[in-house]
């Protein structure tokens, strides 16, 4: 509901879009139950596809469509974790100043810091939680094995 909310706000919702994805669009307006996760999926990648945005709206520029893939080009020969989320920090300072994030290490703690310069919107939490998932899959992906995390 806030990605739909938020795709709305900034003039990216198309129902077409919403409906072909196998979404409910009532029901997803009205907060009416989950949705499926494949259709919403679809509908997220459908929605950053048509509008080159991979922010889904909630930065103040466009995080074009491919960054995150190209991104991964310039991670992939990193070596390890740490040096992976450097060049990552580094990269999207470079692409989009909406995203700033600093990997601060303290002992055999690290702390990933993430910073959205976006609009207000009630619906900006979500974003968030959509990085820090990302974040962490994609780093479990890198080392091979589940990380889990202390505390967000």
């Amino acid at each position: 509901q806030a990605h739909y909310r938020q795709a709305e706000r900034v003039g990216y919702l198309r129902s077409a879009l919403v409906t072909t994805s196998g979404l409910n669009e009532g029901d997803v307006r009205q907060g009416k139950g989950r949705s499926d996760a494949l259709a919403f999926a679809k509908w997220i990648s459908a929605l950053w596809q048509e509008n080159n945005d991979e922010s889904g709206g909630f930065l103040a520029r466009p995080v074009k469509s491919g960054t995150f893939a190209m991104s991964m080009h310039a991670l992939i020969s990193a070596g390890n974790l740490r040096r992976a989320f450097l060049r990552s920090a580094k990269f999207y300072h470079l692409v989009n100043d909406g995203i700033d994030f600093q990997l601060v290490e303290k002992g055999e703690e690290a702390h990933l810091i993430l910073c959205i310069h976006a609009p207000a919107s009630e619906d900006l939490r979500v974003f968030y939680d959509d990085l820090l998932v990302l974040w962490l899959r994609w780093a479990s992906w890198m080392i091979d094995r589940p990380l889990l995390l202390n505390r967000v």
